[in-house]
């Protein structure tokens, strides 16, 4: 998902973005949409799409929010990785300005990655390989 969005020290404008990013990934953690966070002309098609999912509660255990992306001034995606107790999908959130105020219209996510189980690959600091030869 790229880098992180920083907690501290975000543009007033990319506060504004996060706030619904935010409300809408702590409903899903709840296994609900946010409807404040999203497009009341998106909310039925979003809502219809990840009700599958929303019925097994405690599927998604946390989340990360990457980097903002703007497309253009009245758009922006939002890079997003959700980890479940066996796995994580990697996904963007699709946000608009109505209003004065960003909303979702469209998320791109994959629930069922968080159904499978992700091998653990063994750490090897490349970039630090010289301090172990010495």
């Amino acid at each position: 998902i790229g880098g992180l969005q920083p907690e501290i020290d975000v543009s007033k404008e990319d506060r504004y973005i996060l706030i619904p990013a935010k409300e809408f990934l702590d409903g899903l953690r709840s296994s609900t949409i946010n409807k404040e966070a999203v497009s009341p002309d998106d909310y039925q098609s979003i809502k219809k799409l990840y009700s599958y999912y929303l019925k097994k509660p405690g599927q998604i255990k946390s989340y990360r929010i990457g980097s903002v992306n703007r497309p253009d001034k009245q758009t922006v995606t939002v890079n997003i990785r959700l980890f479940g107790s066996k796995g994580s999908a990697e996904g963007q959130l699709y946000l608009k300005i109505k209003d004065g105020k960003w909303l979702i219209t469209d998320v791109q996510l994959n629930l069922n990655q968080l159904s499978v189980k992700q091998k653990k690959e063994k750490f090897v600091p490349n970039s630090y390989s010289w301090i172990m030869e010495e």
